[in-house]
């Protein structure tokens, strides 16, 4: 791998003029030089489209205006019809990438050129209270050596895996998945699935990206993301693994619940959880967090 394989950014915007510029600096900041910057603005309200203008001044990228809003899912769609990398990734508009993120994530294709796409570790970046936590994954790591385990592990575990704004694929294997995207509103875990099931993954161990951690990510909308999460497990997740991806869909509920000081909630998904699998592991762990909670 060298510079001569073009990697296309794909950027779905809405209303983050507060985030956006670093975002892009980031990319640009690369040691990685061959890229194309594709955002789609999905026709944001607030004045966007003059601002991300005046940005095009300073950062070489391709502007899509959306006439109406689309959803984050046809903006990516309609930047990777435009884009003409040979490795493909998407950004959200508040992230930002770490310098030797591309440089890296190539070594690792370097290495092993039947890998398809390459996962990666994640900073998590707190602005409210201006602290930065890495999550690395190296669960996801060891299971990479033995297929099965892979699959078992990405199927049952979709809160605790690497993020897709981390991942660089392959233009081929990036096309495979574009009809996840047309049929599953979670998305993202609906892709890890699909492609630990049919691709080879590889995985950086040092954070390619920065995770902006805020009010309005979409994680904490764990209501609206319940049915489509569902969806995944009952659909992509093999049969022999659906009990506890259901399992511990649940269980992440109910802590996230637990969280909001939502008890009540909260234990009725704890119990559903372990209907749906009984698990040690997650008893003790609810215990720990209720315990924690309480003392608080």
């Amino acid at each position: 791998m060298n510079n001569l394989n073009k990697v296309s950014v794909l950027i779905p915007y809405y209303r983050h003029k507060n985030y956006i510029e670093e975002c892009l600096q980031s990319i640009v900041a690369q040691e990685y030089e061959n890229i194309e910057i594709i955002v789609v603005d999905d026709f944001s309200n607030d004045g966007s489209v003059s601002f991300l203008k005046g940005l095009q001044e300073r950062f070489d990228f391709t502007l899509i205006i959306n006439e109406f809003n689309t959803g984050c899912t046809k903006a990516i769609m309609n930047a990777y019809s435009q884009s003409t990398g040979d490795f493909i990734s998407v950004m959200a508009s508040d992230d930002m990438m770490t310098k030797d993120r591309l440089e890296k994530q190539f070594e690792i294709f370097e290495k092993n050129q039947q890998i398809d796409v390459v996962y990666s570790a994640t900073t998590v970046y707190n602005q409210n209270d201006y602290t930065f936590i890495e999550q690395n994954y190296p669960i996801f790591k060891r299971k990479l050596l033995e297929k099965e385990q892979l699959i078992k592990y990405v199927s049952t575990r979709d809160f605790d895996l690497p993020l897709l704004q981390s991942a660089l694929f392959k233009r081929s294997c990036f096309e495979k998945t574009i009809f996840l995207r047309e049929t599953y509103t979670s998305d993202d875990w609906a892709i890890l699935v699909y492609v630990s099931q049919n691709f080879n993954l590889g995985y950086l161990d040092s954070p390619a990206l920065v995770y902006r951690l805020h009010e309005n990510n979409s994680y904490k909308k764990y209501w609206e993301t319940l049915s489509g999460r569902i969806q995944v497990a009952s659909l992509l997740c093999p049969y022999k693994y659906r009990d506890l991806a259901f399992s511990n869909i649940f269980y992440s509920i109910s802590e996230y619940l637990l969280n909001d000081s939502e008890y009540k909630k909260s234990f009725k998904f704890f119990i559903s959880s372990i209907i749906m699998k009984f698990q040690t592991r997650t008893i003790k762990k609810y215990l720990f967090s209720l315990i924690k909670k309480s003392v608080k």
